[in-house]
């Protein structure tokens, strides 16, 4: 059972508690084994798992922090050199003495970025598509629908679309993410983004049926001279700030509305997007180390000379030439035979790094077409990537509802009509993002209008080149035509009755 929010207000060190980011340990392995007819005893989950810093999250993203960096993973090469010194012996005379040190020839390491590719194309297909707004009034009146267009150009506007992405890539590179709605000085909606990765540690608090009663951000931030340590806590109604102060945090301002009629943040929680296959990167950075460092070592060619040869080469027409100086002079070029089973084994793990990630990474000259591909060929390329972000998608209905309800309670303040906006019914969908062609798509909305399949707004809705307000456009260009034959036919009649 959760805790209260009044046990947490009452001790704001008990909001400092949060839920760890988790990832699962060589699991033990029972060689018994017993029927399967006989009942036991219910037990819980006891999953073996180790504790994951968001920290790790950024250092994985970073390819300058990765662990193949690191002396633990792949030690640097270990030499003993042979070198002279001259010494005064007991006799006061000066000896060269002959001695041996360690030294240390710093191997080559190799991380590359496959955590920060994964991150950005996974983003693209969530956020590559604005979001879709549609309203779900069953009765919907003439002013519904203006409302509705003021609602969805408010949401431009205010750069809407821009805050979910920034959400979902901080979601996909730190675990966790929050987006805070508020009222600025000019008493006009705005938002804020928080995450690991600026400084901030969110701390959701939940009843025992997952409702939000209260959110905690806790940071660090500059007060006077020095740096300290605040958490901003958040009700259903009020803001709360309190300071450290030595072990405990201190309330240091008297609380204070924040003006909605709930918590006014949204906060999306789930694993980082290379959280599958961040061990076979690893594994791949390190085997590309040690290929790299055999390159280093014997990539070059070597030059074998036998008998007796001109250690200056001559030049003739032929160019540069060794001469012999014997008949039994020879020499040539030695190359390393390239292994086939490293390169292999490095393009078996490239391409199970990005299948297991759903990735979709080719070189452009793989598609060999002089044209547009047809849709349902894009899809299947893109499918495994597509399926991920129809995963996804789902995931976040709970994040865009609420910022959506959020989003127009504070626009029916800022517009004071929120007697209007409050009737409306919009929901939130993501369209996962897929290069298409749009001559296609156009057409396709063509004709699912001509057949009566969809109706007219519909198509304007999804049409690719539509405005935001194109139905308000549209209902105006054709109040205007309907006016001018109108004006057009009075005129003719009019000359009628003239002659």
């Amino acid at each position: 059972m959760g805790r209260t929010k009044e046990e947490l207000l009452g001790n704001p060190q008990k909001i400092l508690i949060k839920k760890p980011f988790t990832r699962g340990v060589t699991p033990y392995v029972s060689p018994l084994c017993g029927f399967t007819d006989v009942a036991t005893i219910a037990t819980l989950p006891r999953r073996r798992e180790y504790v994951v810093s968001q920290d790790t999250f950024l250092d994985e993203l970073d390819p300058y922090s990765h662990a193949i960096h690191s002396r633990f993973v792949l030690d640097d090469k270990k030499v003993l050199i042979t070198y002279k010194e001259d010494i005064v012996n007991e006799d006061g005379d000066v000896v060269e003495v002959e001695r041996e040190r360690e030294d240390t020839i710093p191997v080559t390491r190799m991380a590359f970025p496959f955590q920060e590719v994964i991150a950005t194309k996974q983003k693209v297909h969530l956020t590559g598509n604005d979001l879709q707004l549609t309203l779900a009034n069953e009765t919907q009146t003439t002013e519904d629908k203006k409302y509705f267009t003021t609602l969805k150009q408010f949401y431009i506007s205010k750069n809407m679309d821009i805050a979910l992405s920034e959400n979902v890539e901080n979601q996909l590179t730190t675990g966790d993410t929050a987006l805070l709605q508020f009222f600025n000085k000019r008493g006009e909606l705005d938002w804020k983004v928080y995450s690991w990765k600026d400084g901030y540690c969110l701390l959701p608090h939940y009843d025992e049926y997952d409702e939000l009663i209260l959110f905690g951000i806790y940071y660090s931030d500059i007060d006077g001279d020095s740096s300290s340590e605040f958490l901003d806590v958040w009700d259903d109604t009020l803001k709360y700030r309190y300071k450290k102060d030595g072990y405990e945090f201190k309330l240091i301002a008297n609380p204070k509305p924040h003006g909605f009629k709930e918590i006014p943040i949204a906060y999306k929680r789930g694993d980082v997007a290379w959280n599958k296959v961040q061990k076979p990167i690893e594994d791949f950075e390190l085997h590309a180390s040690l290929w790299a460092e055999s390159v280093r070592y014997y990539g070059d060619p070597l030059l074998f000379l036998k008998g007796s040869v001109d250690i200056l080469p001559g030049r003739d027409e032929r160019g540069k030439v060794l001469a012999g100086e014997d008949g039994d002079a020879d020499g040539k070029l030695l190359q390393a035979n390239e292994s086939k089973n490293v390169t292999n084994l490095m393009d078996f793990m490239l391409k199970e790094i990005f299948r297991g990630s759903h990735t979709i990474s080719f070189s452009p000259e793989t598609v060999k077409t002089s044209g547009d591909l047809p849709g349902i060929t894009v899809k299947l390329l893109f499918s495994s990537a597509v399926e991920k972000a129809i995963s996804e998608a789902k995931k976040w209905d709970g994040f865009i509802d609420r910022m959506l309800r959020l989003f127009i309670y504070g626009i029916g303040i800022e517009s004071k009509s929120s007697a209007q906006l409050g009737r409306l019914k919009v929901f939130g969908k993501i369209i996962p993002y897929i290069p298409q062609n749009d001559t296609e798509i156009i057409s396709n909305i063509n004709n699912s209008k001509s057949q009566g399949t969809i109706s007219v707004e519909t198509a304007t809705d999804i049409h690719p080149y539509a405005a935001a307000d194109e139905n308000k456009r549209v209902a105006v260009e054709t109040e205007k035509e309907n006016s001018d034959n109108q004006n057009s036919k009075t005129e003719t009649d009019d000359n009628t009755k003239v002659l």
